[in-house]
């Protein structure tokens, strides 16, 4: 219940910042045979999306191939959920298929740069076998993610996953209420290219006068339409004078604030920034009184430009990351 009504409440106050459809499940998994070397004629993106045909078809020792020997998968809002290596990559794999057999991912977005490829994902499918030691709930489940793979020699070494992994958690728990699931997009858009240096530095201005809780950086950066969008569960927040607003909000319950950034991407009119927001527990957040704790949780935003400067920032936060840090 705690976790239910903190969401809500952060739900309000985060929401704005922060290849064809899959083949049906197939009726028994490929053999988790030893990796062999993915194709590296590919390209990059070509690579991705390969990898995510490959988890939807069940085909590991395949989707295995596409990394490094050493890659890490990681999750900076949850440490403990980081995999290093091709066989544990496989061995997570292999534990969520047998609870999830008919999961798959569709991609929204992909991103082609430099060496980088970012994937906007949508995951659905249905708990069918023990998991976390919960037994079979045949539950829907949905949920999506950002993915920030690297690439080194024509192969993934590093993803980085940015979003809400453990929502899946709170949809297989019989005792809730039934979870609203993502829409399911029919084709990628696919943006490739490289990005303007104009554009990182005006998300970097964006991110220093969040941080400074100064509602006019909203006016001198973005467009007067401009589209919040909580990408965990559709909130939207429209407008520079609703954006505002929030902006203060946030203030008011975290500030003062320290806003740090990650490795900026610039790719066609996008910016995808990591970030990672600290503060204190100051004010009334849904229910729960002022607590004076430190707080702090990772994010990635999805930033496009376009007439009149920013127009839409799809967000990417862990809220169970915050849940945790406020649980009495």
């Amino acid at each position: 219940m705690f976790e239910r009504s903190l969401a809500l409440a952060f739900a309000a106050l985060l929401a704005a910042f922060a290849c064809a459809r899959p083949a049906p499940p197939a009726s028994e998994a490929a053999p988790n045979r030893a990796p062999a070397e993915a194709p590296a004629d590919l390209g990059d993106a070509g690579l991705a999306l390969a990898l995510v045909d490959a988890l939807n078809d069940g085909r590991l020792a395949d989707a295995a191939a596409a990394f490094a020997p050493d890659a890490e998968w990681t999750v900076p809002a949850d440490p403990g959920l980081t995999v290093r290596g091709r066989d544990a990559l496989m061995a997570r794999w292999r534990t969520e298929r047998a609870a999830f057999p008919d999961l798959r991912l569709a991609v929204r977005r992909v991103l082609d740069g430099d060496g980088v490829v970012v994937l906007q994902t949508v995951a659905r499918g249905t708990h069918q076998g023990p998991y976390l030691g919960r037994p079979a709930t045949h539950r829907p489940v949905g949920y999506e993610l950002l993915h920030v793979l690297t690439f080194a020699r024509g192969h993934v070494q590093r993803v980085a996953t940015y979003g809400h992994p453990r929502a899946v958690e709170a949809q297989i728990d019989a005792s809730g209420p039934a979870t609203a699931l993502p829409e399911w997009p029919d084709a990628p858009e696919v943006v490739a290219g490289r990005g303007r240096a104009d554009h990182l530095a005006s998300v970097v201005a964006l991110y220093q006068g969040m941080e400074d809780g100064d509602p006019d950086v909203i006016d001198a950066l973005c467009a007067p339409s401009v589209v919040g969008l909580d990408r965990a569960d559709g909130t939207r927040i429209e407008g520079a004078a609703q954006t505002k607003r929030w902006l203060t909000a946030l203030h008011q319950t975290f500030g003062p604030l320290d806003l740090d950034t990650g490795e900026l991407v610039a790719i066609g009119p996008y910016v995808v920034a990591p970030f990672v927001v600290t503060g204190r527990h100051g004010a009334a957040l849904g229910e729960l009184a002022p607590s004076g704790r430190p707080v702090a949780f990772h994010g990635a935003d999805v930033v496009r430009f376009g007439p009149g400067g920013i127009t839409h920032v799809e967000a990417y936060i862990d809220r169970a990351q915050l849940t945790r840090q406020l649980a009495p």
